[in-house]
């Protein structure tokens, strides 16, 4: 049976600053500002950090939690708030954190699914914000020497009736 992920959030993460110099604010608080993040502060997975600018949402790092440490550990470490902070220099916009929770079975699990999502995460960034994305690992081996025009890497305008219906196809 294959490793089930859940999505969860977004969250808003608190920015200091103003417009083009917001930065991150390291608030150990902000886990146990909701019930929701209280238990997620503990759980598994891989993580995604991005900014909104009016509808689109561009990712800035991907991550995922290693070992026995949890997204509160791992989310604002001291390396990762630095990427963050470069990340939102100079730009506008507003600062979200998405977690992919891992789902706990019975039993111990391998890291293996983890690395793999992460991989995975990275790649899908890498096309969605290709100069600003932050993560330094996983990036070059990642990016495909091919692409679907419409369906992989769909560019402006509506797409065409056949990319609709491949699209539909194959539940992408």
């Amino acid at each position: 049976m294959p490793t089930a992920f859940e999505i969860r959030g977004p969250f808003r993460v608190p920015v200091t600053g103003p417009a083009r110099s917001r930065v991150p604010i390291f608030d150990r608080d902000w886990w146990e500002s909701s019930a929701e993040l209280r238990r997620l502060a503990t759980a598994k997975g891989c993580y995604v950090f991005f900014r909104r600018v009016g509808r689109a949402d561009l990712p800035i790092y991907v991550g995922m939690t290693h070992g026995a440490k949890g997204f509160r550990t791992e989310c604002f470490a001291d390396h990762k708030f630095k990427l963050l902070v470069k990340g939102m220099l100079g730009k506008t916009g507003t600062l979200y954190l998405t977690l992919v929770e891992r789902v706990v079975r019975r039993g111990r699990s391998s890291k293996e699914p983890t690395t793999e999502l992460e991989k995975f995460l990275i790649a899908a960034a890498l096309l969605s914000n290709p100069k600003g994305l932050m993560n330094t690992r996983s990036t070059r081996t990642n990016v495909p020497k091919w692409e679907i025009r419409g369906v992989s890497n769909p560019g402006p305008g509506a797409p065409s009736r056949q990319v609709q219906q491949f699209k539909r196809m194959m539940d992408l």
